[in-house]
């Protein structure tokens, strides 16, 4: 009777003992694929903040060719006014879509960059007897090194 009472408790508690490993292995294998999933969406999202801070890139030195194109002294054609305005309008729609994706400090410099820009497309730089194209580069490079240093650590 010693034996068979020995026995059955025996194959008792290994049969615990098999549900309790592949109940830790279930679980284990939840946990993995969890952040497996994670991870994938953190690098999705990673992927749209980087396509948008690009593409408000690609826009802000498009605004930077019209500023450049203004010369020193306001122009007078209806088109570049136009341009003028459409490149400024598409700054201002990016930059909030960076406000909406972004840390606030990165939303904070690109702000800077579509003031800088805004300001001189519509006044033109200070006059410093350079080139007029290197002036209006020298007037928006403090934003524009401001927004690529904050996207830079925001990116990580």
């Amino acid at each position: 009777m010693w034996a068979a009472t020995a026995s059955l408790m025996g194959v008792v508690v290994g049969g615990l003992l098999s549900f309790a490993a592949q109940e830790t292995s279930r679980r284990s294998s939840e946990r993995t694929e969890e952040q497996r999933r994670d991870s994938e969406i953190a690098e999705k999202r990673r992927d749209n903040r980087v396509s948008h801070l690009v593409e408000f890139l690609v826009a802000a030195q498009a605004a930077e060719r019209v500023a450049a194109d203004r010369g020193p002294q306001p122009p007078l054609d209806e088109g570049w006014q136009v341009l003028a305005n459409q490149s400024i309008d598409r700054l201002w729609v990016l930059q909030k879509t960076i406000h909406m994706l972004c840390a606030p400090h990165v939303n904070e410099a690109a702000r800077g960059l579509c003031f800088a820009l805004q300001e001189v497309i519509k006044n033109g730089p200070d006059d410093s007897g350079e080139p007029f194209a290197e002036q209006v580069a020298a007037h928006i490079r403090p934003s524009r090194r401001a927004f690529l240093d904050a996207a830079h650590e925001y990116l990580g």
